[in-house]
């Protein structure tokens, strides 16, 4: 009898080959009976004794047919006998099979709180209940401006009541005082300077538009969309598209009869310098409400463009013609201050500004005003004729330069002070005068608000009347919370429409000791 052949490869190892021969294909299928080894399950297998051939359970009476699981055990389909759970499943002690009740298992009360939308938001929610359905974008330059303004006023006093009672303020807003120019009143705007394609597009937002587009807004005046106009048609020319790929932003800056244009570059070289001159010099010529032009240089091509924020260091600006100030006349006072610092963007509304600050504070010959974020001036000097002594206190640069200065010339003699410091809880406390009876005290920050401490520091001084100013509605609630915690709430809080046609106001908050 010939010997089994070994096999040496896996492949060939099947059962059916004999010596090394392929049976024939009928025979395929015949059971091999011949002696195999026994695999190392099969020697420790619990239902066979060493040297039987590996065997199973039979199936009990009954059984369905066997299938495996997802694990590839064996398991028969009628058989209920209880299982240990498998070795992922917790340890309970308890068997699949265990119909004793559990408990149930507790459940943890999560108190969940509404969440609390901005005032753009009221806005937004106003106008979609609106009668007059008009589309709201709130990343619009002009959002509420396809309303009529007595609607437009309706809809921002109703959110801001929204406003009010979803933050649960003390107090209850007066009605807002409106502006006398609802469209065409921004002294201040600004366009971003694309080149794409080969053509200039000077544009409201960041994204990108038709080439050679001009964004227009109801809000700006006349004067701001002819400048524009001109500029376009310049940076537009063969001879300044060099410049045009250098520039940020187009500024301009003013009143409503001339302005100044700044020129917001980040890169500069020969090249740049001796085309922008050539531009200023084009721009006087052919416009002479234009009465002064700058060069800003920003490398870091920020969105900054000399409003939305104030530098604390000095800016690199270079004039190319006309005065160095801008200046600006509210109750008969003439004011200059630089075109590098903030100045309210509505001039139209600036009278009923300054008086709303009178009223509310009640401004005698006895009366220290603390005039903090103080700027160039503007609230300080205005009040001044009202008040018996004004300190104005805002961060060192031009903008405390041009108060001391537009001070000396209109009050000299006067008692009147201001501090080049920013307005910090330290600051205030080294550098203020001792607090007397008859002081009151104005705040006008930044959008973002007060810093850390300053409203404890002021309420230390113990002041007879607060007058803070909001032009971030949304930071009332924050800072009102500061305000109570430290013994003073709200008397009158009167809204002024300083934004036509988009979704801000300007909120005046008189305070006084409980």
């Amino acid at each position: 009898m010939a010997e089994t052949r070994k096999i040496k490869h896996r492949k060939n190892n099947k059962p059916w080959q004999k010596d090394g021969v392929k049976p024939p294909a009928a025979n395929r299928n015949e059971t091999d009976n011949r002696p195999r080894p026994q695999s190392p399950r099969e020697k420790t297998s619990a239902y066979n004794k060493p040297g039987e051939a590996s065997r199973r359970p039979a199936a009990p009476s009954g059984a369905g047919v066997r299938k495996s699981d997802s694990r590839g055990q064996q398991r028969y389909e009628s058989d209920s006998r209880p299982r240990p759970r498998p070795a992922y499943a917790p340890s309970t002690g308890r068997y699949e099979t265990d119909s004793r009740p559990r408990p149930p298992a507790p459940v943890k009360a999560v108190e969940v709180k509404p969440a609390v939308m901005g005032y753009a938001e009221y806005v937004g929610e106003v106008c979609r209940e609106f009668p007059n359905k008009v589309l709201f974008d709130i990343h619009a330059a002009d959002p509420l401006a396809g309303f009529t303004y007595p609607d437009e006023c309706l809809i921002k006093q109703k959110a801001l009541e929204l406003f009010w009672k979803k933050n649960d303020l003390p107090g209850i807003p007066e009605k807002i005082i409106p502006s006398p120019l609802s469209r065409g009143y921004r002294t201040n705007s600004k366009r971003r300077v694309l080149f794409y394609k080969g053509k200039v597009s000077l544009t409201l937002e960041q994204s990108r538009c038709e080439p050679g587009t001009l964004q227009q807004s109801s809000l700006e005046p006349v004067l701001h969309l002819s400048i524009y106009q001109l500029l376009l048609g310049l940076l537009s020319s063969v001879n300044y598209q060099m410049l045009a790929r250098s520039l940020n932003y187009c500024i301009i800056r003013g009143s409503y009869t001339s302005c100044s244009v700044i020129l917001n570059v980040h890169t500069v070289d020969n090249i740049v310098v001796r085309k922008i001159k050539q531009l200023a010099a084009t721009l006087k010529k052919d416009d002479p409400r234009i009465i002064s032009c700058f060069m800003y240089v920003d490398p870091t091509k920020s969105d900054y463009y000399l409003e939305s924020k104030r530098p604390e260091k000095g800016v690199a600006l270079k004039k190319l013609f006309g005065p160095e100030n801008i200046d600006i006349t509210v109750d008969g006072i003439r004011l200059l201050y630089p075109p590098t610092i903030f100045s309210q963007v509505n001039e139209s509304m600036l009278p009923n500004f300054t008086g709303a600050i009178r009223e509310l504070l009640k401004l005698t010959a006895e009366t220290r005003m603390l005039d903090l974020y103080c700027g160039y001036g503007l609230i300080g000097l205005t009040s001044a004729p009202y008040a018996g002594s004004v300190i104005g206190m805002d961060i060192e640069g031009p903008a405390i330069h041009a108060a001391i200065e537009n001070a000396k010339y209109h009050f000299p003699g006067r008692p009147l002070k201001f501090i080049a410091s920013p307005v910090t809880a330290d600051s205030l406390s080294d550098k203020l005068p001792p607090p007397n009876t008859k002081e009151v005290v104005l705040l006008d920050p930044p959008r973002s608000g007060t810093a850390n401490g300053v409203i404890g520091t002021i309420a230390e001084r113990q002041p007879f009347r607060v007058l803070h100013i909001f032009c971030g509605t949304d930071e009332i609630p924050r800072e009102l919370q500061e305000w109570n915690k430290h013994g003073y709430i709200p008397k009158r809080i009167l809204p002024l429409d300083m934004f036509p046609g988009s979704p801000n106001l300007e909120t005046m908050i008189l305070l006084e000791p409980k």
